[in-house]
């Protein structure tokens, strides 16, 4: 008789070993993801420009109208050294604009060799962007992002 109590008895804590493992643990709360960083978006925007989408204006227009422009895609024909867009050849001394291009080749080719080029960008305000996207790259007053580029032959090309 003892040897049945005594199965019992192990059966017993067997079981309430097992009930006790069988227990689930509280739940826990769910971490919520940070809140997306707006800089992300804002950059995505730098070079989406499509020449369609584009308004025509000429530098001198844009560089006295920055504001007027900003956040726009505008197409023009400049001077360019790749870092600043100019009038044209003769005028490197006016209020240049900050040119970042899409197309690293591109902007290589011009830094080889200034050229004339068509091109179509967003316009962004630099002190605004530092803002947004705080130690992004923007030179100037504005600054346009180029997402299309034409190289425009001259005769010394």
């Amino acid at each position: 008789m003892p040897g049945v109590i005594q199965k019992r008895l192990t059966a017993l804590a067997l079981l309430a070993l097992l009930a006790g493992c069988g227990t689930s643990a509280p739940p826990q709360t769910p971490v919520a993801p940070p809140p997306p960083d707006p800089s992300i978006a804002y950059l995505a925007q730098d070079f989406t420009c499509k020449r369609a989408d584009a308004a025509a204006v000429d530098l001198t227009t844009l560089q006295k109208h920055a504001a007027d422009y900003d956040e726009k895609c505008v197409h023009l024909k400049v001077f360019t050294d790749a870092a600043f867009l100019y009038d044209d050849a003769g005028h490197k001394s006016t209020a240049p604009i900050g040119a970042f291009w899409k197309n690293a080749e591109t902007a290589r080719h011009l830094k080889l060799g200034p050229s004339f080029v068509a091109v179509t960008g967003r316009v962004r305000n630099c002190a605004a962007r530092h803002k947004i996207a705080p130690g992004s790259l923007c030179r100037g007053d504005a600054a346009l992002f180029v997402s299309e580029a034409q190289i425009i032959p001259t005769a010394m090309d």
